[in-house]
């Protein structure tokens, strides 16, 4: 692949994900250990990965990991693919919230469209509502 069929890929993709709401700082992380080596935009990330695997990119998995724009306790994690004529095509995404240790997969995805946007995954975990303790038996102590 040329250089600019990789700057393409990388702009396209970039633009994609951002339309579907997900603006906040992007980790690359290593597939196996599972640890980041790279942290800062989107682009940045998906160029530092043609840095590392020149040759052999359509062969690796890449594995990105990004939060909620406007809740970092909401983690995405997405497994990529790159192929030289489609782009970069999302295989699976898991959403975590830390807070509430609450977990969500979407596997098999076809096409990128069947990703939730960011805005939707907010409504995926409840958040706590002052009155629940009170109905579950425990008062209000100031």
């Amino acid at each position: 692949m040329t250089e600019h069929q990789i700057e393409q890929a990388i702009s396209d993709f970039t633009t994609f994900m951002y339309q579907k709401g997900y603006r906040a700082k992007f980790a690359l992380v290593h597939t196996v250990t599972e640890r980041i080596f790279f942290s800062g935009n989107l682009s940045e990330c998906l160029k530092q990965f043609f840095k590392l695997h020149p040759d052999n990119s359509q062969h690796v998995q890449i594995k990105l990991s990004t939060s909620l724009p406007y809740e970092p306790n909401i983690y995405c994690s997405l497994d990529l693919q790159f192929d030289p004529v489609k782009g970069f095509l999302i295989k699976a995404m898991r959403i975590v919230d830390l807070a509430s240790r609450q977990k969500r997969k979407y596997q098999g995805i076809q096409s990128n469209l069947q990703i939730p946007g960011a805005s939707s995954l907010y409504g995926l975990f409840p958040k706590k509502k002052p009155w629940d303790d009170f109905f579950k038996g425990k008062r209000f102590r100031p």
